[in-house]
């Protein structure tokens, strides 16, 4: 210690403990942008399975419809059986 009341190596304690705290702010940054990614990785992730939760839903539905299609087509022959059949009747 000098008369001034300065302790001697201040500045360079005073440079070294803002230097750590700099690197601990860029750590502290890092730290921080990875969480931030690994969120946005989670949502990513949900969001995708939303997606292959709507292509399943519509696969369903598309198949359902082929049924569905294939069905009105058989009623509309057994409809047009039916019509000839009355039509024959009539005619008698």
């Amino acid at each position: 210690m000098h008369g001034s009341g300065d302790i001697e190596g201040a500045s360079e304690l005073s440079n070294r403990g803002k230097s750590f705290l700099e690197k601990m702010a860029d750590n502290v940054k890092r730290s921080s942008d990875i969480m931030e990614i690994r969120k946005q990785e989670a949502i990513l992730v949900d969001e995708e399975n939303a997606l292959s939760d709507l292509q399943k839903v519509q696969k369903d539905l598309e198949e359902q419809l082929q049924a569905n299609k294939a069905k009105q087509e058989a009623q509309q022959k057994i409809i047009s059986s039916q019509k000839m059949l009355l039509k024959i009747l009539k005619q008698r």
